[in-house]
């Protein structure tokens, strides 16, 4: 309790004390002149007490009754530990009480000063003592009272935690309505992925592109890695001889001699030279390939002298740049089909075949030949992967051309002039030293023989000037099985 308090309650203490055994009992007629100075103003009695007690004149005898419960309330007073004011004031009043009960035995029966020590003076002071008790409870621990921790310190700490309590409340706000502003937002921008979801979706289902468009949408190829297309006419035969020792030149001459004389109507695009003395046949139409297969079984020549049948097309080749020399073919299979799964069929079979290696002086370039069914999806990849790495890779067109001769059609082993000394420069029958000028010595027999006008100012192995290397390089495209040509767009 607040000093200021326990003072009025101590003012109007005494005063209720006061009032009430200054009051006259029915006697007051009988009281001595020393009685009734007594009785006087609460001022006079108060000081005068005081001074009887300061003194030690007044007495308090034992047999005078009411004054042992005024003794055992000073005793508590003191025992309970107020303040010390406090103590010595409530100590005066009761001390003030004693004397008039000593002083007063006959107008103050004993019955009436009993009751009023029981039932007006101790109640008051067990309810003042028993007030500031409850006040001083719901605030601080009464355990911290025995280890001597002011009241003073608590009231500061419960003042500080109410400054927290409040600043906390104040954040807490701040926080809700900030939360109440992201949720909106949130809100707001979970409709608009809503409707922005809505509007692809319409987008997609108008329009789905075919694959046909993907393919066109895809921006062309750089490089020089391009898949090739089949040139060639799928409406051909293939004239094999039975016999060895012919050579293409003749067969073809009998060939055309049979048409002519048979007065065939079947029409025929070009009559053209393979290996072997052999002669392929191509037609315009499939039509007209029936009826050259027709035509061939009722001339007996051609029937006994050659086999008719449909030329399987060659499986195009690629070449691999840059492995390294320690790399062998069969170590080379197994690492492209591990590493290039469209270059396998369901069962892990290969689609393709090492063919020869091409070594240099650090690096070796190896060529396979590749199924029509992947040819054109390793075009679209952006090389193989061997191993732990990725290597280019290109068309390769293997044009036979001999090394001594320098004429297309065959190789050095297989030269039928190879016992001739030739020119090295252009490969026409004179010495090197008296080559006054370079020339092709393909493009001058195509222009003595079919009447081409090829130029001829280049060497035999110039694979970009050379008209009869384009020329040989076509005849190779149109028997390789490239896959089907795709139709073309409107």
């Amino acid at each position: 309790m607040p000093r200021k308090k326990k003072d009025c309650f101590t003012e109007s203490l005494s005063k209720t004390i006061i009032t009430t055994f200054a009051m006259p009992s029915s006697s007051e007629d009988e009281l001595s002149d020393h009685d009734r100075e007594l009785s006087g103003p609460s001022e006079k009695k108060s000081t005068k007490v005081l001074e009887m007690t300061k003194t030690g004149q007044a007495s308090q005898p034992k047999s005078v009754g009411g004054v042992e419960a005024v003794e055992d309330l000073i005793r508590q007073i003191e025992e309970y530990n107020f303040a010390s004011e406090l103590t010595e004031f409530l100590i005066q009043k009761l001390q003030f009480l004693s004397n008039i009960f000593v002083n007063r035995p006959r107008d103050i029966r004993l019955a009436i000063r009993e009751e009023i020590v029981n039932t007006v003076i101790a109640p008051i002071v067990e309810k003042f003592r028993n007030r500031e008790t409850l006040h001083l409870t719901t605030i601080y621990d009464l355990q911290a009272r025995p280890v001597g921790i002011e009241e003073r310190t608590y009231q500061a700490k419960i003042r500080s935690c109410e400054e927290s309590i409040e600043k906390l409340k104040a954040q807490l706000q701040l926080a809700n309505a900030d939360l109440s502003t992201l949720n909106k937002d949130l809100n707001a921008t979970a409709k608009g992925l809503l409707e922005s979801t809505k509007e692809v979706k319409a987008i997609i289902k108008k329009y789905q592109p075919s694959f046909a468009d993907v393919l066109q949408m895809r921006p062309p190829p750089t490089s020089s890695q391009v898949p090739y297309i089949t040139q060639r006419s799928e409406h051909v035969v293939l004239l094999r001889p039975k016999t060895q020792g012919t050579t293409s030149d003749e067969n073809k001459k009998v060939v055309e001699t049979a048409l002519v004389c048979r007065n065939s109507a079947a029409r025929v695009n070009r009559i053209s030279k393979v290996s072997n003395g052999g002669v392929i046949i191509e037609a315009p139409t499939a039509a007209d390939l029936d009826a050259l297969k027709l035509e061939f079984g009722c001339i007996p020549n051609i029937e006994n002298q050659f086999s008719v049948s449909e030329p399987k097309r060659r499986r195009p080749q690629v070449i691999i740049l840059r492995l390294d020399n320690s790399v062998d073919k069969d170590r080379l299979t197994k690492g492209l089909a591990a590493k290039n799964h469209y270059l396998c069929d369901t069962k892990n079979k290969p689609l393709f075949e090492v063919n020869f290696p091409i070594k240099g002086r650090r690096t070796t370039n190896w060529v396979i030949s590749v199924d029509s069914t992947c040819y054109k999806r390793l075009f679209s990849e952006q090389g193989v992967y061997f191993e732990f790495s990725r290597f280019k890779y290109d068309n390769f067109f293997s044009v036979k051309q001999c090394r001594h001769c320098r004429l297309f059609g065959h190789t050095t082993k297989w030269c039928p002039r190879a016992k001739e000394v030739l020119c090295t420069n252009c490969g026409m029958d004179h010495l090197a030293s008296e080559c006054k000028k370079i020339s092709c010595v393909n493009c001058i027999f195509s222009n003595q023989r079919y009447r081409t006008n090829f130029d001829v100012s280049h060497g035999p192995f110039d694979r970009k000037n050379c008209e009869c290397f384009f020329k040989q390089k076509d005849n190779l495209v149109r028997m390789m099985d490239y896959g089907p040509t795709p139709a073309p767009l409107n």
